[in-house]
């Protein structure tokens, strides 16, 4: 083909017919006679012409780079430049592509046309995502990192970059400063980030054109605050050069002194490490779902972002209100065009043709009738929203009969009888690797199944409720949308977010939502719970607490804050996994009668009503933990970290030890265990905490020991020995 040889042109041309006319996926369905069809895999042009160019880039990269190489070596007259298909002598590449879009595309009947409605995000569309996203938490079950990380990767998006760009964000691409306002005179927090281009040309001059820096501050609404999101996971992480253990000590403690700027650096190694490590299609995944449980019909692409990020810095538009405060290196009013196309990496002629909601957002008959129409703006602005016919009542989730229905299925069934062949006939336990594929085979088709069935439930609620409301009638006779019928997920952050959610929207200028989003990240979910609890104090109640210190009235530590109160109390008071009732110290204290604790709860209660607010620390109804009054001896690292063997504190020591060095994101063995003889697979940290109790007697997360009542009667160890043991004997009679 680099010689433009007719015969191997008409090989490939063959190739691809025959790809396009019997390549074929299977495609599950709920309704009707048969369950699965064969489909064409290629419809449109623009699939065959991507298959085409991917296989033409591998070559060049493999097998005629080895060519191009050989010749250079040999010195063959011919040169080694005639050996690819890329660039100027690419001229059988761009004849197969011509021949794609005439003949083939007529021959199999292939559209050209683009078959996604390109939707503009608005400003509004892009709130929805951010407050659903923790509002109904609930329904939107991720890990805190995840959803931190989503939030944040939005917010960038919104102004207009390709997701390439920000996605895996290095931390050397974000600096954190302190910067002087000219106008307060006072210390503000200022984000820089970097932002490198991608899609560029080949064996281009870099004339650094590619690399753009833009800043963002501190606002009051929290929402959109980039520079709050940036900090708490830099906070999170431990990636600054100085210890701050607070979003507020962060921004108390820096002194700028006589100068306007400082730079909060990282630590050494943090600089090519992923600040957001945020893979794209669990970004995708997280999307989807989030304007699924917005009440949105359709779908909206992450493209939408781009779209209404470029239109919204459109030199043509003023600049809306929320992009404004998120970016400070833009000028008050519109940007130019050439901002424009930096930003967006691309040409005017390009934008112009390219970046253009189908829906055109303006009242276009006021522009020929002006003198007869109306000042419309803030309706047309609404009918700009790509999520304008959005109802939060349509159902998410398949209903108990329709799982049912599942079960009945024939693939269903085999699937399930495999499964049962293996665990009952040939006895191999659930962590066989056999057993593991067919119990992810199950639960990948109950997966497509019940997005099969919601997707058809939602379309069947939107055309009744239409009709409805079309009649004048209302909908509230309409039967209430199923619960989630599957094992929730992440169950303990997920009321932590909703908590926080509520704090997201209003614009409050407090730094009690950094640092729930600071605690929320870090697992300490109770806290969050509690800064809540706090923020909801009367503001006379607020006023009176900061005219003096609270104190622990358990050790007489004093806190200039009660939240901090509150987080010395369940940090280092309240550890065990068990309550001991225990008589009030301060009462002794004051020789008043004595008054006994007999939970948690009413530890607070007692010192609220007798002691005072101010000394008052926020604990649960849930008696989890044990108090332990006026320490008098010094507390030693007792609690082992069973990864990698270094003595911590039992607790928040050793939990920040596991977040930092040991988070679970692939399958392990259990190196204590491992040491022993055993190999036991740890999957997530779900089974880590199950293992750890149920095998070490403590928790794997925090170090703290687990009585022995609380432990299975019989030697689980030994159980699982002897399992592995018998599963081990009979795999080997298999293969014998």
């Amino acid at each position: 083909m680099c010689r433009n040889k007719k015969k191997s042109i008409a090989i490939c041309k063959s190739f691809l017919a025959d790809y396009t006319r019997y390549a074929r996926c299977r495609r599950l369905y709920i309704d009707g006679t048969e369950e699965q069809k064969q489909v064409l895999i290629v419809q449109l042009v623009v699939t065959i012409i991507a298959i085409w160019k991917h296989i033409v880039a591998q070559a060049d990269a493999v097998v005629l780079a080895k060519r191009r190489d050989h010749d250079s070596n040999e010195d063959s007259d011919e040169g080694s430049e005639q050996w690819t298909l890329l660039g100027n002598r690419g001229k059988a590449r761009g004849e197969l592509i011509q021949w794609i879009q005439s003949t083939l595309a007529q021959k199999f009947n292939l559209t050209c046309k683009q078959t996604f409605e390109k939707t503009e995000a608005t400003t509004d569309d892009v709130l929805l995502i951010l407050s659903t996203l923790w509002e109904r938490a609930v329904d939107i079950p991720c890990d805190p990192r995840h959803r931190v990380a989503f939030h944040t990767l939005v917010l960038i998006g919104s102004i207009g970059f390709r997701p390439g760009t920000y996605e895996n964000m290095l931390y050397r691409q974000v600096k954190l400063l302190v910067v002087r306002d000219p106008d307060t005179k006072q210390p503000r927090l200022v984000a820089e980030i970097t932002i490198n281009q991608n899609k560029l040309s080949a064996n281009k001059i870099d004339k650094g054109a590619d690399v753009m820096t833009f800043s963002a501050t501190m606002v009051p609404c929290q929402i959109v605050c980039l520079v709050t999101f940036v900090a708490i996971q830099a906070l999170h992480d431990d990636a600054f050069e100085t210890e701050f253990s607070s979003f507020d000590e962060l921004l108390q403690r820096p002194n700028l002194e006589d100068v306007d700027c400082i730079e909060l650096r990282w630590k050494d190694g943090m600089q090519e490490k992923p600040i957001f490590p945020l893979k794209y299609y669990k970004y995708l995944e997280l999307w989807n779902r989030t304007w699924l449980v917005a009440g949105n019909r359709n779908t909206l692409r992450p493209y939408a972002l781009r779209i209404g990020g470029g239109n919204k810095i459109d030199g043509k538009n003023p600049l809306p209100v929320s992009l404004t405060i998120l970016l400070t290196i833009f000028t008050q009013g519109s940007l130019t065009s050439a901002i424009r196309n930096h930003i967006l990496s691309h040409n005017t002629k390009t934008f112009e043709t390219s970046y253009q909601a189908r829906h055109i957002p303006h009242n276009l008959m006021s522009f020929v009738f002006d003198s007869t129409s109306e000042d419309d703006s803030k309706l047309f602005k609404l009918l700009a929203s790509a999520s304008l016919r959005r109802d939060d009542k349509a159902p998410l989730y398949p209903t108990a009969a329709t799982l049912e229905t599942f079960e009945n299925r024939e693939d269903m069934k085999a699937l399930r009888a495999q499964h049962r062949h293996f665990r009952e006939e040939l006895k191999l336990s659930a962590d066989n690797r056999e057993v593991k594929q067919l119990t992810v085979k199950i639960g990948d088709l109950r997966t497509v199944l019940s997005n099969l069935a919601v997707k058809q439930a939602r379309e069947n609620y939107f055309a009744e409720v239409d009709s409805l409301r079309a009649r004048g009638l209302l909908t509230e006779d309409m039967p209430a949308p199923p619960p989630n019928p599957f094992r929730c997920s992440f169950g303990p952050s997920l009321p932590a977010a909703t908590i926080i959610g509520r704090y997201l929207n209003p614009k409050d200028p407090r730094l009690a939502v950094s640092e729930m989003l600071f605690a929320y990240l870090n697992d300490r979910y109770g806290e969050v719970e509690g800064i809540a609890q706090e923020m909801e104090q009367p503001a006379s109640e607020h006023k009176k607490a900061a005219s003096t210190l609270s104190t622990c009235l358990l050790c007489l530590q004093s806190f200039t804050r009660r939240r901090n109160l509150s987080r010395h109390h369940r940090s280092v008071h309240f550890t065990a996994t068990t309550f001991e009732p225990f008589s009030c110290p301060e009462c002794q204290r004051q020789g008043k009668e004595e008054y006994r604790i007999e939970r948690a709860s009413e530890w607070s209660n007692h010192v609220e009503r007798v002691h005072g607010f101010i000394n008052t620390p926020v604990l649960f109804t849930k008696p989890i933990v044990k108090p332990k009054p006026m320490a008098t001896t010094t507390k030693s690292k007792s609690a082992p970290c069973l990864r990698c063997g270094q003595l911590f504190y039992a607790g928040n020591s050793l939990s920040r030890h596991m977040n930092k060095y040991h988070r679970i994101v692939e399958p392990f063995d259990c190196p204590k265990c491992k040491g022993e003889g055993e190999n036991i697979q740890i999957n997530d940290l779900a089974s880590w905490l199950t293992h750890t109790s149920d095998v070490h007697g403590c928790n794997g997360q925090t170090g703290v020991v687990i009585d022995n009542e609380c432990l299975p009667k019989q030697g689980q160890k030994k159980r699982k020995r002897e399992n592995i043991v018998e599963e081990a004997i009979k795999r080997s009679k298999l293969e014998s």
